[in-house]
């Protein structure tokens, strides 16, 4: 995602934004209202106050580090590769990339154990 100066300008220049009684506002700042953003991806176009994007990064940042964990897990539990039953769990991006790790794994695991977030 990136900021849109040109597209946050327009949201807040619309008239039904900001009325005159509101002048306070724009003369102090918007610091604490949205700033709109696109999706590079995508393309979309959001909304965010600053709270929002720093919610926002410390969950990609905690599920970073979890994935990190578990793959460092998964990779001491290599060589004790008996089966290749793969159980579900998705706390983390697990060995096949979409949740699911072995049992020997899944059995000491625990990031399972985290709660929902």
């Amino acid at each position: 995602m990136h900021y849109s100066q040109q597209m946050t300008y327009d949201a807040y220049s619309l008239p039904d934004t900001f009325v005159l009684d509101d002048i306070d506002k724009i003369t102090d700042g918007i610091i604490g209202e949205y700033l709109v953003y696109i999706c590079r991806k995508c393309g979309s176009v959001e909304r965010y106050t600053y709270k929002e994007l720093e919610q926002l990064e410390r969950k990609r940042i905690s599920k970073t580090i979890i994935d990190s964990i578990a793959r460092g897990e998964m990779v001491k539990a290599a060589p004790l590769r008996k089966s290749k039953v793969l159980i579900y769990c998705g706390k983390c991006n697990g060995l096949d990339g979409k949740g699911s790790c072995l049992i020997e794994t899944f059995k000491e695991c625990k990031i399972k154990r985290l709660p929902d977030v």
